[in-house]
C-alpha cells in the first residue's frame, strides 16, 4: 500500500474516471495547504484503487466523523479486500469515540451486480460530444430578479419529485453559493411565465460538463421543457462530455437520461453511513 498526497489522490481519479469526480462527493475537494486537512486526510493507492480515509471533528460540538472513498482505477481492481481493509480501519478508529459518524463509499466505474445495485447513491450517466444541440429560444440564464418567479414556480405544494430535484430545492435558491461554486441556472419561459429550471457547472479539474438539478413543475410537464433545458446547458460546452446523475430508485430520472442520449458511466455507492 503506497502513501500518496491528496493532489495525486484527485489527479489518479480524474484522470482514470473524470466522470465520477463530481463536487456530490461528501468530503468536497480538499487542498493540502487547508489548515487540518493534512493532519486529518490521508491517501493511498493500493491493489488497483485510490483509497481517502478522513478522520476529523473540525469543532468542539461537531461529532468525530469518519469518511472512507474508494475509487476503483482500473479492471481487475481488487476492491473487495481493499473495502475489508478499510473498513476495519474505519472501525478501530470509530472505536475510540463515543459519538462518530461513519461514512464509507465505493466509486464504481463498471456495470453493477445485483446485490451492489442494492446499494443507495447516485448512478452517474454520460453523453459524448456529438450530435451538436442548441439553446432553445425560451430558455435564458435567470438573475437575482428572477427569485419571486422561482418560488412561485416551486408553490405547487405536494409533488412528486419527477426529474433530478423537488420544488423545495429550488424555492430557496441562494445565489450567492451559487456564484461561488461556479453554478449558472437557467429558466424556460412560455409566455412570460417560468415553467422549469436547471443549474448546470463544470467540473474540476476535469473540465466536463454537469447537469446539477432540474426541475419542472407537474402542469408544465410532458411539453419539452426539461430537454429544452438540458439542451440549452449543453450548447454552452458543445465539444465536452457530460455528467447526469440520478439516485438508485429515481427510475423517471434515469430514463430522463437515457432518452436524451446518456449512458451508463459508473455508481457512487453508499455502503455504510450511520452513528454510534
Amino acid at each position: 500500500m503506497e502513501k500518496i498526497t491528496i493532489s495525486e489522490y484527485y489527479a489518479l481519479t480524474a484522470s482514470h474516471h473524470p466522470e465520477l469526480l463530481t463536487e456530490d462527493w461528501q468530503y468536497g475537494l480538499y487542498d493540502e495547504g487547508d489548515e487540518g486537512v493534512a493532519e486529518a486526510v490521508s491517501c493511498f493507492r493500493t491493489e488497483g484503487c485510490a483509497v481517502m480515509f478522513d478522520s476529523h471533528r473540525w469543532t468542539p460540538d461537531h461529532p468525530y466523523t469518519i469518511e472512507c472513498n474508494i475509487h476503483e482505477l482500473c479492471d481487475n481492481a481488487d476492491y473487495v479486500s481493499v473495502c475489508r481493509r478499510f473498513y476495519d480501519m474505519m472501525q478501530k478508529e470509530a472505536s475510540k469515540h463515543e459519538r462518530c459518524r461513519r461514512s464509507f463509499m465505493l466509486f464504481h466505474p463498471k456495470p453493477l451486480t445485483e446485490k451492489m445495485n442494492e446499494y443507495w447513491g447516485w448512478r452517474v450517466f454520460t453523453r459524448e460530444p456529438g450530435e451538436h444541440v442548441a439553446c432553445d429560444m425560451h430558455v435564458s440564464e435567470l438573475t437575482r430578479d428572477d427569485l419571486d418567479d422561482i418560488k412561485r414556480m416551486c408553490d405547487v405544494g405536494d409533488d412528486t419529485g419527477f426529474g433530478k430535484i423537488s420544488a423545495g430545492s429550488f424555492a430557496g435558491y441562494d445565489f450567492d453559493f451559487g456564484e461561488q461554486r461556479g453554478r449558472r441556472i437557467i429558466g424556460y419561459r412560455d409566455g412570460g411565465e417560468l415553467c422549469g429550471v436547471a443549474t448546470w457547472n463544470t467540473l474540476r479539474p476535469s473540465g466536463l460538463g454537469f447537469l446539477e438539478e432540474i426541475y419542472v413543475p407537474p402542469k408544465f410537464r410532458r411539453r419539452g421543457v426539461a430537454t429544452a433545458l438540458v439542451n440549452s446547458a449543453m450548447s454552452n460546452l458543445p465539444d465536452r462530455k457530460w455528467v447526469y446523475q440520478a439516485a438508485r430508485d429515481n427510475a423517471p430520472s434515469i430514463a430522463f437520461a437515457r432518452s436524451l442520449g446518456f449512458m451508463f458511466a459508473g455508481a457512487q455507492l453508499t455502503l455504510i453511513f450511520d452513528w454510534n
